[in-house]
């Protein structure tokens, strides 16, 4: 019975980590090199650059208005969001149509938006719940 457990979690945590693997398919690599920049600017709380990385119409809370200023503002007030935003774009991240997001797997998670302009890779939205 002891070694019946530890197989069955390991072959349990294998068909997850699988799930996992898969369920995050190949993202451009422009959008990932963007996502490590925006984790490394959260961890370094480089307000500035993570602006940059950010598109003007940012959403960043369902009540307020679209605007990357008015999120920095907010996550200068409120640093644990840094944190989130580290740990999240750590996570895997999928191509989903015209995004890349990276979510968690919990619903009314924290998600982050990744989208093609003309400048490059942005973090269009970073917000918490459906």
């Amino acid at each position: 019975m002891r070694q019946w457990l530890p197989r069955r979690f390991a072959i349990a945590f294998a068909a997850c980590w699988a799930a996992l693997v898969h369920a995050a398919g190949p993202i451009p690599p422009a959008a990932h090199s963007a996502i490590v920049a925006v984790g490394t600017a959260a961890n370094h709380k480089d307000y500035a650059a993570l602006q940059a990385l950010m598109s003007e119409d940012f959403i960043w809370s369902y009540k307020g208005e679209p605007s990357a200023v008015a999120a920095i503002a907010e996550w200068q007030s409120h640093p644990k969001m840094l944190k989130e935003l580290q740990r999240l774009t750590g996570l895997p991240c999928e191509q989903k149509s015209a995004l890349v997001e990276c979510a968690e797997a919990a619903k009314g998670g924290f998600r982050a938006g990744f989208k093609q302009t003309p400048a490059g890779w942005r973090m269009v939205y970073f917000v918490e719940g459906e």
